[in-house]
């Protein structure tokens, strides 16, 4: 008798001892996650600040005082790209990679506009084995609301409520890309970079014109139809295109060319900004205009 209640005595303890150590533990989680939340908050404050410099690093950089200043500064600003590429350093203990390329690298997907480019954009894709319907369900994400829903595909029935009236980042895209590879059961869109095809500006107040001396060679092969090895050279040998001579075109490309809006100086920069402290990462980026020394289309990830 005396042992059964020795043993009721111990179990009971035992199931204490158990509730008092998950009482603790989970005590430790909530000051943990409390602290972390501290933290986050924190880094958050300061990665708002950080930008602010970056944004005073930009606007009072010489070099840029100078491309702004001279006219057609082709030379100005491929020095400043090549140079300043890639900014490493650590300010308040936060780890700051600032990447700086063109603005104007890539075909701005909101920007498609004509029955042309479309054509071309569905050759390129077919190319690479991409059903055609994929340009049709860009067309509806970036052309608004219908109240009729009047839409060219079945995107809005599978994703309810997605932004249509821009596509406004690669993650935006990618909602679109599982659409497309559940709807056609195809996984071809693999086979293309679209990060360094597609850009993602919905300012209408900027008018978007591909710098040929930036563009990367997805964004030539699109435009030419040509081979992915001649849209490498051509991607490679820009940095000091003053003319569509300077090109070397033929004269069927010089007619595709037409469909998109080029230039050769495009003053805009693609800043991206990644910050690293106590274990927790941003990355934040946006667009920089040179001459108006002011930044745009801000995207953050946090």
């Amino acid at each position: 008798m005396r042992s059964s209640k020795n043993a009721i005595a111990l179990l009971l303890t035992v199931m204490f001892v158990i509730v008092i150590s998950v009482a603790i533990g989970y005590s430790l989680k909530l000051i943990n996650k409390g602290g972390k939340s501290v933290k986050d908050e924190m880094f958050m404050y300061q990665t708002s600040l950080m930008i602010e410099d970056v944004m005073k690093m930009l606007q009072n950089s010489r070099e840029l005082q100078s491309i702004a200043d001279t006219n057609n500064s082709i030379a100005d600003l491929n020095a400043f790209l090549t140079q300043a590429a890639i900014i490493p350093f650590e300010a308040q203990g936060i780890n700051v990679l600032i990447k700086i390329t063109s603005a104007r690298s890539k075909f701005n997907v909101n920007d498609l506009n004509n029955s042309r480019q479309a054509n071309y954009l569905r050759q390129y894709f077919n190319k690479y084995m991409i059903n055609g319907e994929y340009v049709t369900i860009l067309f509806d994400l970036i052309n608004g609301i219908k109240e009729d829903n009047s839409y060219n595909s079945a995107i809005f029935e599978d994703e309810e409520y997605l932004y249509r009236d821009a596509l406004v980042s690669y993650s935006h895209l990618q909602k679109v890309n599982d659409f497309y590879a559940r709807e056609y059961h195809d996984n071809s869109l693999a086979n293309i970079n679209l990060k360094d095809f597609f850009y993602f500006s919905q300012d209408k107040n900027i008018t978007y014109t591909i710098d040929l001396n930036y563009a990367t060679p997805e964004v030539w092969e699109m435009m030419l139809g040509c081979s992915s090895e001649r849209a490498q050279e051509l991607s490679v040998s820009g940095g000091a295109y003053e003319k569509m001579q300077d090109l070397g075109l033929q004269d069927d490309e010089k007619v595709r060319l037409q469909a998109f809006r080029v230039g050769f100086f495009e003053p805009y920069l693609f800043i991206d900004v990644e910050l690293q402290k106590y274990g927790s990462g941003a990355t934040i980026s946006f667009e920089y205009d040179i001459k108006k020394k002011k930044g745009s289309n801000f995207v953050y990830k946090i």
